[in-house]
């Protein structure tokens, strides 16, 4: 018998039984990890990692390589009316949009607080920068972005004036610390007369819950499994808190966000 070309038509035929597939295609029924490249099969190539970058604080992309902070919770992806591509990514503590590979920080603000005047305090050799702003209403673990910041300290201004914003630590209802990349070269109160801070959506606005936690309150457990009046233990309880959570959705092509519970 003559050798005869095999030729199998290109795609994958689902709706056929696999004799009617081989008799008239023949057709393949069935692949995994495979694309098709001029009427032949071929192997689908390999993942490659993508790179996104941070902004300076003038709002470009520049040239050091971004991440995201806060454990990711929701994800969606959309190509507006203009062509561009965008994806909206909701951490527990942060929600960003990444468009032509820059990272863009768009988190709700709860307030700003605009005109501070020379409210950062520097300790040499230390990278902790005391920030004093009267009833700013933040928790630990709260984020904060400064804007107008001058260099204090040794401290530039582009660390201070960073878009990716700091993690506070909570001092008390007038001031709270934040921690820079690098350590003060001085002793020194600056900053300028012309700060603007602005205060991220967190705990209070149910953001920044990075796990569910066991409830240890009256009810957790089942009757009469601990003692009178006694809490209940970790192991007894059959509660637990929701972490922080985003739901998102696209209306036309604007983007609905909301936080769970907030």
């Amino acid at each position: 018998m003559p050798l005869q070309l095999l030729k199998y038509n290109a795609g994958i035929v689902k709706d056929t039984t696999e004799y009617s597939a081989g008799k008239n295609g023949p057709f393949y029924v069935d692949s995994d990890l495979v694309r098709f490249v001029n009427g032949y099969a071929e192997k689908i190539g390999g993942w490659e990692k993508d790179r996104f970058f941070f902004l300076n604080p003038a709002g470009s992309a520049i040239s050091t390589e971004g991440y995201l902070t806060g454990i990711g919770r929701k994800m969606l992806s959309w190509r507006g009316v203009d062509g561009v591509d965008r994806i909206v990514i909701g951490t527990h503590n942060h929600l960003y949009i990444i468009q032509n590979n820059a990272i863009y920080d768009i988190t709700p603000l709860r307030k700003t607080t605009s005109n501070l005047s020379n409210p950062l305090v520097t300790t040499n050799g230390s990278k902790i920068v005391t920030v004093t702003d009267s009833n700013h209403g933040a928790n630990t673990s709260d984020w904060v972005v400064i804007n107008s910041a001058a260099a204090t300290g040794g401290v530039t201004a582009d660390t201070l004036n960073n878009l990716n914003g700091f993690q506070i630590t909570r001092i008390d209802a007038n001031s709270y610390t934040i921690e820079v990349p690098s350590a003060a070269t001085g002793n020194a109160t600056g900053g300028g007369t012309t700060i603007d801070i602005k205060y991220l959506i967190g705990l209070s606005g149910g953001l920044g819950t990075q796990s569910s936690n066991p409830a240890l309150g009256w009810g957790v457990g089942g009757w009469g499994e601990a003692g009178w009046n006694m809490p209940r233990s970790l192991a007894l309880s059959q509660v637990n808190l929701e972490n922080s959570s985003w739901t998102l959705n696209l209306w036309g092509e604007d983007v609905i966000a909301t936080v769970r519970g907030g």
